[in-house]
């Protein structure tokens, strides 16, 4: 008796012969290569991480992301997750405890990462890594440097200055319409806490060393409780020194008036 077999049965018995002979990379092996991949390789080479991306996720995670945010070591075997609508799930171990989920799809006939845990924390607080960033650079900016000479930290964008000239500008909008460096409002508040002095003074006491001691000593009468803060970076404090008010983010000084 010779028996047929049907034309859909050659390819199938054909694709189980070559899996076991292990010609066939399975779909779950390649995730799971893939994903460790460019875990390791964004912590050492974050260009060839990004390369590894999708079209819109490289588009919008720029490869100087990794450096702002810390990528820990991946140790371990990937482990296959499910499926959403970013993709397949791979977590990958991290050095410390905890693991990180690497999302891939095709693209192009191959997998790409198409979402990131460690990218969802650090663009989620992009906001915050820039505007640190640019407070860290404004003194140099101030001093003559070319604002586009730094560049924002999330997406690598170089920074500039808007129309008015005192206000650092982020293309991607992390600092909002601008991070004020002019030091306009920085000298409308010394001005006011140089007032505060000048009264403080006229009331008939010594030039005072600190805003707490105007407070303390004036009975509450002048200034604020815990003195006075720079507009544009809430760490510095305003100091009372050789009859000026003085801010050290600005490096600029206000006269105590009679």
């Amino acid at each position: 008796m010779t028996r047929r077999i049907s034309a859909a049965a050659v390819p199938l018995a054909a694709a189980v012969l070559l899996a076991a002979a292990g010609l066939l990379d399975p779909p779950g092996s390649a995730l799971r290569k893939t994903a460790l991949e460019y875990a390791e390789l964004s912590g050492s080479d974050p260009a060839a991480a990004s390369a590894l991306m999708t079209d819109s996720l490289s588009d919008l995670a720029r490869p100087e992301v990794f450096a702002a945010g810390g990528v820990r070591r991946a140790v371990g075997g990937p482990v296959l997750g499910g499926r959403d609508e970013r993709g397949f799930q791979v977590l990958v171990p991290e050095q410390g405890g905890g693991s990180r989920t690497i999302w891939l799809r095709r693209e192009n006939d191959l997998w790409r990462v198409s979402g990131d845990t460690f990218l969802d924390r650090v663009m989620g607080s992009a906001p915050a890594l820039c505007r640190s960033y640019a407070l860290s650079i404004a003194p140099a900016v101030m001093s003559g440097t070319p604002a586009d000479s730094f560049f924002c930290p999330v997406t690598g964008l170089p920074y500039g200055m808007d129309a008015t000239g005192r206000l650092l500008v982020c293309p991607a909008g992390h600092l909002g319409e601008g991070l004020e460096i002019g030091g306009g409002a920085c000298a409308d508040r010394r001005a006011v806490a140089a007032s505060e002095v000048a009264a403080y003074v006229a009331g008939g006491h010594p030039m005072p060393t600190s805003f707490e001691e105007m407070w303390e000593e004036g009975g509450g009468q002048y200034g604020q409780p815990g003195g006075y803060r720079c507009p544009d970076d809430g760490y510095s404090f305003y100091v009372i020194s050789d009859s000026m008010v003085f801010c050290p983010f600005h490096r600029a000084g206000t006269p105590v008036l009679p």
